[in-house]
């Protein structure tokens, strides 16, 4: 049983009023996540296009060029990660945030 001086028998908690709409924040949403999916597919095409093409010529592939498209990759990729949890986050945000959720 929760003591009356307890500091966690003080909290309250209150929904936070939203600005807009349950549909307009899925609309909004809906729109990040796919501008966030066709960002990647370009990133993701332009890094297999390169590592095609030097295939095709037959240029060897060594530490050092593996190890510079890694970094190249992850350069590219490591933003696009950032904002694909963001966007999750926020998603599950959204779904415990008591209120209407239709």
């Amino acid at each position: 049983m929760l003591d009356a001086l307890s500091p966690i028998s003080s909290v309250v908690l209150e929904s936070v009023g939203s600005t807009y709409g349950s549909g307009e924040w899925y609309a909004g949403y809906a729109d990040r996540v796919t501008a966030l999916v066709e960002e990647a597919g370009r990133v993701n095409a332009r890094l297999v296009s390169q590592w095609g093409a030097r295939s095709l010529q037959d240029t060897e592939w060594t530490v050092d060029t593996l190890t510079a498209d890694l970094i190249e990759a992850w350069d590219h990729l490591t933003p696009l990660a950032e904002r694909g949890l963001e966007l999750w986050l926020e998603l599950i945000q959204q779904g415990i945030r008591p209120g209407d959720h239709t």
